[in-house]
């Protein structure tokens, strides 16, 4: 027996590729050219080179992220790589974006289909045959090697000159932030300094004995954590949330740093209150270009803090305090910061790294506050609560604090900007922008957590709409193209006969609504899932029984033969609950509308 793969897609079509044992990499795109697992070109969700299936010497089998693109293992982000097992599921592009399942499956020896592209053949001819074409070719032959090596030589120099300007102005630019650094570093006590270090604390991932505490046989950090009270901790939000997907014999914990280090697993994780609540309630955002397309919004987490909850407490000397309100809402462009933590991700000994804890320390400035729709707060410095800076950062920095020269928290590390790079042996690595430009979460938005906080949920909610309203909203773009394109089939005007405001569950996915029809009518259904893209939209009518596949996402048109009650399901494979509309549109025109029926038959499945 032999071990051969196989890759199935978690919707509708059920897709299933297999691969041969033998193996040692599966990459998984939408790119024709690099993928070996090609995703639908249409679903722009999956990146061209989204993630890389790479087998270790041991067997086992890691999932390896490409650049910044998101990917899931089970519900939990992967950094930079995670463990895959037989069975698991990867989550590719967003919290609720598209799934494919992982299979290890046993077949005879030689069993396996073959789905590997074909090696380069070896061309075997007679000596007839290459002496006929020997002379008609070699001159031909000569000519263009010359002029394709010259050309070659040639942009290959021009390639040449290029990297080397690239490296030389990241050098410079890495050089002038490690001096700038060193200056800032001069400004901070070395009291601060001792205690930000001894405050670090790596989170981990480890497998348990049977007293529920980590044994030492399989264990990973990826993150870092600080305590703001001796049993609770303080790290991202996408972090903490990792609690609620551990396996049997799993635990989330953390780490103390040093070369006698404690562990403390945690029990407990609380999330800020707004973390799920902003990306639900506000949908896609963004701008329409000049070529007329819209261009969803791009922005770090939001809100991204948590509370891990631990079995025992800490030293309490290693607790920081948060800033004062004042201090807080006092940050500016240019104030002096520190930060201690572990940069992981494509960092030598970062596989052992939770062994005997060493967290880097770094220095940098604040570079620019703004609200987490990345628009300036100079008049609202309540909401300033993005804060922008200079410390270099990688993935395993994420929960890390960020002090003032006092040594008060005044920032929790969020995320970075990084540059994926494809050239290095297939699989990218990631590398700073030089733009030096990296995020972090006001640590205010901590003691909101805290007992004491005042966080008001409804005011908030009022502060996102109408930051909202200075964007391109994608449910009204998509209503207008979807609104043309089907005044068009139907040479109709539409009017809305009605609304409907339903919800998807994560537990049954898929919601119907009754709609009433009329002879000889057109009509128009609309569906809208707060910027995810339904899987399916179908329409059920009385003694239409095949037809149920009228129209995918965003909806479809259709002429009524007879009056009656009719279903509008609509399935999705969303990973939680979410709000939808749908709204039915009816053409104003019937006999406009019926003498476009033909053109719109096989779209709405009336025959």
């Amino acid at each position: 027996m032999e071990a051969g793969l196989r890759l199935t897609m978690l919707d509708a079509s059920g897709f299933t590729c297999d691969y041969p044992a033998g193996i040692d990499n599966l990459k998984i795109g939408r790119d024709v050219g690099w993928a070996d697992f090609v995703w639908p070109l249409d679903d722009r969700r999956v990146s061209r080179t989204h993630l890389v299936l790479e087998r270790q010497a041991g067997g086992d089998w890691i999932a390896v992220r490409q650049g910044q693109k998101y990917v899931e293992v089970n519900g939990s982000p992967v950094e930079t790589a995670a463990s895959i097992c037989s069975g698991d599921t990867l989550t590719l592009g967003r919290r609720d974006g598209p799934k494919l399942r992982f299979d290890i499956v046993m077949r005879a020896a030689g069993g396996a289909p073959d789905t590997l592209r074909t090696r380069t053949q070896e061309i075997v001819s007679g000596w007839h045959e290459v002496s006929r074409r020997q002379m008609r070719w070699v001159t031909a032959g000569f000519v263009a090697a010359f002029f394709a090596t010259a050309g070659a030589y040639g942009l290959q120099y021009i390639h040449y000159r290029e990297q080397i300007g690239l490296l030389a102005e990241m050098q410079d630019k890495l050089v002038e932030r490690e001096q700038a650094s060193r200056q800032v570093s001069g400004q901070f006590p070395a009291a601060t300094i001792r205690k930000l270090r001894n405050a670090a604390y790596i989170v981990i991932k480890c497998r348990v004995n049977a007293a529920s505490v980590c044994d030492g046989t399989a264990e990973e950090g990826f993150a870092t954590a600080w305590p703001v009270e001796p049993a609770t901790m303080v790290t991202n939000a996408h972090v903490g949330r990792l609690l609620d997907t551990l396996k049997a014999g799993e635990r989330l914990c953390v780490r103390s740093p040093g070369d006698r280090p404690r562990t403390y697993c945690a029990n407990s994780w609380q999330a800020h209150p707004a973390y799920a609540a902003f990306p639900k309630h506000l949908g896609a955002l963004g701008n329409v270009g000049l070529d007329g397309e819209f261009q969803a919004a791009t922005r770090p987490g939001a809100y991204d803090v948590a509370l891990l909850r631990l079995d025992v407490p800490v030293d309490p000397d290693t607790v920081l305090d948060i800033a004062a309100p004042a201090t807080l809402t006092a940050l500016k462009e240019g104030d002096e910061v520190a930060f201690a933590g572990y940069l992981l991700r494509d960092i030598a000994g970062n596989e052992t790294a939770q062994r005997e804890p060493t967290p880097e320390l770094h220095f940098g400035t604040i570079s620019s506050l703004t609200n987490f729709f990345m628009l300036a707060s100079d008049t609202d410095i309540a909401h300033a609560q993005l804060i922008h800076n200079s410390i270099p950062i990688t993935g395993g920095a994420s929960g890390g604090p960020v002090v003032d020269r006092s040594g008060k928290v005044v920032a929790v590390v969020s995320s970075g900007s990084i540059i994926a790079d494809a050239n290095t042996g297939g699989v990218s690595k990631d590398h700073p922008s030089a733009a030096l430009v990296n995020y972090a979460q006001r640590a205010d938005l901590v003691r909101d957590m805290l007992p004491g906080g005042t966080f008001d949920m409804a005011a908030e909610k009022k502060f996102w709409d109408g930051e909202a309203k200075k964007f391109a909203d994608h449910e009204n773009y998509v209503a207008r193209q979807f609104l043309a394109e089907a005044t068009g089939k139907l040479d109709s005007l539409l009017s809305i006969e009605a609304e409907f405001s339903k919800v998807l569950s994560a537990d049954l996915p898929a919601d119907q609504t009754l709609i009433d029809l009329e002879e000889g009518k057109s009509y128009a259904v609309l569906t809208y899932i707060n910027g995810v893209e339904p899987m399916e939209v179908i329409l059920r009518r009385p003694g239409h029984p095949d037809c149920d596949k009228t129209g995918r996402w965003p909806g479809f048109v259709f002429t009524a033969d007879k009056t009656e009650e009719a279903k509008v399901i609509v399935f999705s494979n969303t990973a939680q609950n979410r709000d939808y509309r749908l709204t039915l549109y009816k053409a104003d025109h019937v006999e406009a509308a019926r003498s476009s029926r033909s053109s719109i038959a096989a779209t709405a499945c009336i025959e």
